[in-house]
């Protein structure tokens, strides 16, 4: 399958029409890919093999192109970033096919060892027809899962490490102490949908499941428990969500993570809502890997809208206004990739972007 790789040929048109490209150019520089390589892979194709693996020579093809994963993680310790926060459908969370891909990976590129970290919300055991949950795929990898404690269980902080973000935007911010270990190799794999309460969720949102109060993203105390403690997500902050969310990334997250992975087998629209649109997949059979986080999430994001754009909103446009369900329940009144990438999270203008895309054959 590997012989079969090609280059792919159209995809600026794309890109610049899904994203949505602001008139005026968002300046951060590009510092994030190794001298040769390009700052994001994007590989299409395997509609044919079985979902399991389409992912795997997806990613595999996207890693080679990347210097290969065995450069990365050969006789080092491996944590991976999954998304679990969906309880009831499979559908919401990292898809089954794509933690398998990475697990395997890992194992033939000779890491020394596979955790999976993160504070979830039950997406470890949520079911789809025919598929294993997540928790078996870990334990059929014979990898290592640690689900960090949620914040209101008596002594859960010891799993997590002060942090110091720049600016005055955080109080506190506790990360994975899992993370923090600069043996460890970070892989964050998120996927690729939608959110009820700031419209995408893709990379960068991906790390909020690695820090002890998840609240504080969208609290202007984050230190002070919500008082709705049964829905941590309506409390009183979420104009600062994006300037949380960057920092939280740029200053102390982001730097830590090996390469970002972008699960987009099938993305979905409606995680928690709106209305009618929960739930609900579509076949894009593409796997995004790189470096730059906020690229990959502008790159999905267009992916989104191309799909359905009566209802969504193109990756960098204005998120405060109109009709869509989207805008009506975006509680962060602001666009927060646009946002994130004013304060130099990474680069937005997807034509400034070394974007290599490829297509199995």
């Amino acid at each position: 399958m590997d012989s079969q790789v090609t280059n792919g040929v159209a995809r600026r048109e794309f890109l610049v029409r899904g994203a949505g490209l602001l008139a005026v150019p968002l300046l951060v520089p590009r510092v994030f890919a190794a001298a040769g390589r390009p700052d994001l892979v994007v590989v299409k194709g395997g509609a044919a093999l079985a979902p399991e693996e389409a992912a795997y020579q997806r990613l595999k093809a996207g890693l080679e192109r990347l210097g290969g994963l065995e450069s990365r993680v050969k006789g080092k310790p491996v944590v991976i970033k999954i998304n679990a926060t969906e309880r009831s459908s499979q559908d919401a969370n990292t898809s089954v096919p794509a933690a398998i891909a990475l697990l395997r990976l890992c194992r033939e590129s000779g890491a020394s060892g596979v955790t999976v970290v993160g504070q979830e919300w039950g997406g470890f055991d949520s079911p789809r027809a025919g598929q294993p949950t997540l928790r078996q795929v870990i334990a059929d990898a014979k990898a290592t899962l640690d689900e960090l404690p949620h914040y209101w269980v008596k002594g859960s902080e010891e799993a997590y490490t002060l942090t110091q973000p720049q600016g005055d935007v955080w109080h506190e911010l506790h990360v994975a102490k899992a993370i923090m270990d600069p043996g460890a190799v970070v892989l964050n794999l998120a996927r690729l949908k939608t959110h009820p309460h700031c419209v995408f969720t893709g990379c960068i949102k991906n790390v909020v499941g690695l820090t002890y109060r998840m609240y504080g993203f969208h609290k202007i105390d984050d230190v002070e428990p919500p008082k709705n403690a049964g829905d941590p997500a309506d409390s009183d902050g979420w104009e600062v969500f994006p300037r949380k969310l960057a920092h939280a990334f740029r200053d102390v997250i982001g730097p830590r993570c090996a390469l970002h992975i972008l699960d987009a087998g099938q993305p979905t629209f409606g995680w928690r809502g709106p209305g009618a649109e929960r739930i609900q997949t579509f076949d894009a059979h593409t796997t995004l890997v790189g470096t730059d986080a906020l690229a990959m999430d502008v790159y999905g994001c267009g992916l989104l809208y191309a799909n359905r754009p009566d209802i969504y909103l193109p990756a960098l446009g204005d998120w405060s206004q109109g009709t869509s369900p989207y805008v009506q329940g975006n509680r962060t009144k602001t666009n927060y990739l646009v946002e994130c990438a004013k304060l130099g999270v990474g680069q937005a203008d997807l034509k400034k972007v070394d974007i290599d895309e490829v297509t199995l054959g």
